[in-house]
């Protein structure tokens, strides 16, 4: 039995499938595509998915969609902490102009009293 298994193994390896053997060059060369226009085979790929005439092309689509909705949300979480940081930044602002003035405020009290206004 194994002998007769390995017979057959090895002649199956020695021997490529008929479809390869006997396929024509020029059936290799030329694909048609829907609309019936012959192109090379990589050609042909990338015009069927340009039609939609694999089954791939929705989950492609899918996937670009979702890459593109979380570009989004990336940049709409970005503006957001531009906004906060801006904000932050105004306020910081807000806070040293009133400590300036203030301090303009005592050192006029100061300088009244000396002079005694």
């Amino acid at each position: 039995m194994m002998k007769i298994a390995a017979k057959r193994l090895a002649s199956a390896v020695r021997q490529p499938p008929c479809i390869i053997r006997h396929r024509p060059a020029a059936a290799a060369a030329e694909v048609s595509t829907n609309d019936g226009k012959r192109v090379e085979p990589l050609a042909a790929g990338g015009a069927a998915l340009r039609q939609g005439g694999l089954g791939e092309v929705p989950h492609l689509q899918q996937q670009q969609q979702q890459q593109q909705q979380q570009q989004q949300q990336q940049q709409q979480q970005q503006q957001q902490q531009q906004q906060q940081q801006q904000q932050q930044q105004q306020q910081q602002q807000q806070q040293q102009q009133q400590r300036q003035q203030q301090q303009q405020q005592q050192v006029l009290r100061l300088l009244c009293q000396d002079s005694r206004c």
